[in-house]
């Protein structure tokens, strides 16, 4: 979907397909995302399900949400993403942790939530074209409550700014109860 306005731009979230980060469980996201864009915001990750609110916010992400997204801010260049770990109260971002995006092509962006923060050894892992990027070990950072997944897409000038979602993946194991969800 094109935007054509300052502070314009789709926000596509699936709240029909809830997570909940838990102890013994880990939740598998990857998508498969081409952004043809220079400069402008982007998510792509998982997301409080009770949030519809841009969190993307005036051209930086939101804080006061729970979250485990890749994002670009506005003004960044069209290479690099960052990432960012919030439970809603306290939050780990970290800028231009992907400096080689491809706005051409499609590339997958994957993340592994393992626990819910409340236990030493719990994770947030962050995947680029299959490659580990970074891992958020910050327990205080880490989504305790139902998510899901969403991709937003903000302009703050005229620019079409486009994303393409080839597909996603959603997976869901609990090593405790033995049980997985697709």
């Amino acid at each position: 979907t094109g935007t054509s306005g300052a502070d314009d731009g789709p926000s596509v979230q699936f709240p029909g397909m809830q997570v909940l980060p838990a102890p013994g469980t880990k939740i598998y996201f990857e998508a498969r995302v081409k952004v043809d864009m220079d400069n402008g915001d982007t998510i792509i990750g998982l997301s409080d399900s009770a949030s519809v609110t841009n969190l993307l916010g005036t051209g930086t992400v939101v804080v006061d949400k729970d979250m485990a997204v890749f994002f670009r801010d506005d003004g960044v260049a069209d290479a690099k993403m960052g990432i960012q770990t919030g439970d809603g109260s306290n939050v780990d971002s970290a800028d231009d942790v992907l400096t080689d995006v491809d706005k051409t092509a499609y590339e997958t962006y994957g993340i592994v939530i393992d626990g819910d923060g409340a236990t030493a050894g719990d994770t947030v892992k962050y995947y680029h074209k299959g490659v580990l990027v970074r891992t958020d070990s910050t327990l205080n950072t880490i989504p305790d409550k139902v998510m899901c997944p969403i991709f937003q897409v903000q302009a703050h000038t005229t620019a079409q700014d486009l994303m393409d979602i080839d597909w996603f993946r959603l997976l869901v194991y609990n090593s405790t109860a033995g049980t997985v969800r697709v």
